[in-house]
């Protein structure tokens, strides 16, 4: 896949990163970090930016997202964390659209 960036060992298991930025239409501007996912007894890696904190969000909480209409995709919402609006993403949306976008050919 395009959004393959390559491989890393984990607990000294191969470990497939992908970029999130063609599933999120975002751009990474070092990607040098990576977050972990275990999907079954698979781990899956998104290659970030930084990783800042981790929160605690009720989904309670949770807001449609500004400008779009809620119709799929992988922001579920919002969420107000003091001055500031965290998106919140699907984990299991996002690394399988990162899986599944094509592998553009090359002649």
């Amino acid at each position: 896949s395009a959004a393959m960036r390559g491989v890393i060992t984990v607990r000294g298991t191969l470990t497939c990163v992908y970029t999130p930025q063609l599933a999120l239409g975002l751009a990474l501007t070092g990607g040098e970090s990576a977050l972990v996912f275990r999907r079954g007894r698979a781990r899956v890696a998104l290659a970030v930016d930084d990783v800042d904190d981790i929160r605690v969000i009720e989904l309670r909480h949770l807001r449609d997202t500004p400008g779009l209409d809620g119709s799929g995709g992988v922001l579920l919402g919002v969420v107000r964390h003091g001055d500031s609006l965290l998106s919140l993403v699907d984990a299991d949306l996002l690394l399988a659209a990162c899986q599944a976008v094509p592998l553009k050919e090359t002649a």
